[in-house]
């Protein structure tokens, strides 16, 4: 099960294909999509594995359309008998405990609270617990900088409520782990929050967790 969560609490709950229907939420500090190139004046190499004229959302195929083509084939029928990393569930995976941020937390707290944990990114949750948002390292330090250059005539701090990204979708710990790869991709963020019922933050899930899900489950004979 898939949610998204914003400042008023959860704004959807439902199935990865029904989260696909509604506008989706993309990581706003992430560095651009590298494309495949060819030689200097050359036309662009074609992706391995993805066929010519395929597109996504109607752009040519690229990266993360070959990225997800591995994740249907490794999943495909005929895989040796035993448990896949594609059939674990979200809670398998994910990271815990987990540094969950409040929407009232300064910048410059949260940046160094992120720092000494050694996190990229964090959850943001309400005064009664419940996910808000997403903030990631890069977002924080820009807002604890800009606020040293321009500080406001009431010398207020900005909060962790001001600049994280919202909303957020959010996996449910029973969520299998092949679709939260898909999210992922198509989202565009690095993380992922579970949460449970309550909306209540139980983990996070990377996209280091998910590599080292594979890692972890993967035979050895598929490396060779």
């Amino acid at each position: 099960m898939f949610s998204v969560y914003g400042a008023s609490g959860r704004l959807f709950r439902g199935t990865l294909e029904q989260l696909r229907q509604i506008s989706p939420v993309h990581a706003p500090d992430r560095a651009p999509r590298i494309q495949p190139i060819g030689t200097e004046g050359g036309p662009r190499e074609p992706v391995p594995g993805v066929p010519a004229g395929l597109t996504h959302a109607g752009r040519p195929g690229t990266l993360r359309d070959a990225a997800r083509d591995a994740l249907q084939a490794y999943a495909a029928p005929g895989d040796p008998p035993g448990e896949r990393w594609g059939h674990r569930t979200a809670e398998s995976a994910m990271h815990q405990p987990v540094l969950v941020l409040q929407q009232s937390d300064t910048v410059t707290a949260a940046w160094r609270q992120l720092e000494a944990q050694q996190h990229a990114q964090a959850p943001v949750v309400s005064g009664a617990k419940v996910l808000v948002g997403l903030v990631t390292l890069p977002m924080l330090a820009r807002r604890a900088l800009g606020a040293r250059v321009s500080t406001t005539a009431a010398g207020a701090e900005p909060t962790v409520g001001e600049c994280m990204l919202t909303p957020v979708p959010s996996v449910a710990p029973g969520a299998d782990l092949r679709r939260v790869a898909g999210l992922l991709l198509e989202s565009a963020l690095p993380a992922l929050p579970v949460v449970d019922e309550q909306g209540s933050v139980v983990g996070i899930l990377s996209r280091t967790d998910l590599l080292r899900a594979v890692l972890d489950d993967t035979a050895i004979d598929q490396w060779g």
